[in-house]
């Protein structure tokens, strides 16, 4: 039993690691490219201010429950029981919600990688609490 939680245990923080950590250059890149192309005076840019703001956009919990679930099952294919993945990214989302950007809430809803570093460490930071929780040791 113990060599199989720790199986088990060791698959889901592999996963949780690289589905956290996935993107830490991949979608920066892209914006790096704008940014140096487009010129410093277009507004254009952000219109995020005016339709996104930080407060007031943050997905629900429950949205973030859901589509992390989702992302993390397909990343995972399967191979963790499906009880686990519900307790352990619930756990997760409670641990992270209230401290992580309105964006990476959004990432996880979308079923989409957190690329901002302060939230890529809560997400790390969490995962071993509750892998432990979530495994019973």
């Amino acid at each position: 039993m113990k060599l199989r939680a720790r199986l088990t245990g060791a698959a889901l923080v592999g996963t949780l690691t690289v589905f956290g950590l996935a993107a830490c250059g991949s979608d920066d890149s892209s914006d790096d490219t704008s940014n140096d192309s487009g010129s410093s005076s277009e507004a254009t840019t952000e219109p995020s201010e005016d339709s996104q703001g930080d407060s007031g956009d943050k997905p629900s919990k429950e949205e973030v429950v859901t589509g992390f679930t989702q992302a993390f099952t397909e990343q995972s294919q399967g191979q963790i029981p499906p009880e686990i993945v519900d307790a352990i990214v619930t756990c997760l989302v409670d641990s992270i919600y209230d401290d992580i950007s309105d964006a990476s809430a959004q990432s996880l809803a979308d079923g989409s990688v957190v690329t901002e570093p302060a939230d890529q460490q809560l997400l790390a930071n969490a995962t071993t609490t509750c892998t432990t929780e979530a495994l019973g040791g």
